[in-house]
């Protein structure tokens, strides 16, 4: 990611940190433990999804918008971004993955604590 001379947002697709486990669980421990027992933990997108966003000829990344449904329930909504950091409403977004609980992966790190 850059400024321009302009300060305009520039992205270049390598967006983000990779990060360790340990790093991921402290802050996946911490949202549990702030969560009530109505909270999602985590939603899981099929490639199919994930692809058709990106697959996209200008999309250079993936925005995560956090929503809530008319139950109040968290759900997250994925859209294509371009290099300026603009969402790309022409092509695909996605909802509705599976969500846990009650699909959870088994106990780990991210989930648990394990």
């Amino acid at each position: 990611m850059a400024d321009t001379n302009d300060g305009t947002l520039e992205l270049s697709g390598s967006e983000g940190e990779f990060v360790t486990l340990e790093y991921a669980a402290n802050l996946t421990a911490n949202y549990r433990q702030q969560s009530d027992a109505h909270s999602r933990f985590s939603h899981v997108f099929g490639v199919e999804k994930l692809m058709a966003i990106i697959n996209q000829a200008e999309c250079v990344g993936v925005r995560v918008y956090y929503g809530l449904d008319d139950e109040g329930n968290q759900e997250l909504v994925l859209i294509g971004t371009d290099a300026a950091g603009n969402d790309i409403f022409t092509g695909p977004m996605v909802n509705r993955g599976i969500f846990c609980p009650p699909h959870c992966s088994d106990p780990n790190g991210l989930n648990s604590t394990q």
